[in-house]
């Protein structure tokens, strides 16, 4: 498996994804944070914190190392806009991967997850 360096993306017409930064962490805290976030997601807690994120970041880094995540930023592509996250945990001895994904409430509603 190909692993994503810090100078890829991946782009299309509407969106760009790119490796999940701690540059991303002012762009993310608002939208993460929203309770709706939590509602609909299984691993995010509400409220979010800046040390929540600095927690997971601190587990992300060391999964992404051993080639067990891959965890990408979306950036909405005609403004550069952070709008939310998909990652893969990758499971090499079943031969699997899960995907999960949040998109910012702001951001709901435009097809960019469907």
């Amino acid at each position: 498996m190909q692993r994503m360096t810090a100078g890829r993306e991946i782009r299309t017409t509407r969106l760009v994804l790119r490796p999940l930064d701690r540059a991303h962490l002012d762009q993310m805290l608002p939208l993460i944070s929203a309770r709706e976030i939590a509602a609909t997601t299984l691993r995010i807690p509400h409220p979010y914190t800046r040390q929540d994120a600095e927690q997971y970041f601190e587990v992300m880094e060391a999964e992404i190392e051993k080639g067990k995540m891959l965890r990408l930023s979306i950036f909405v592509a005609s403004s550069d806009e952070y709008c939310g996250s998909v990652g893969l945990h990758i499971e090499r001895e079943h031969e699997r991967a899960e995907m999960g994904y949040w998109i910012g409430v702001p951001y709901w509603g435009r097809g960019y997850a469907s």
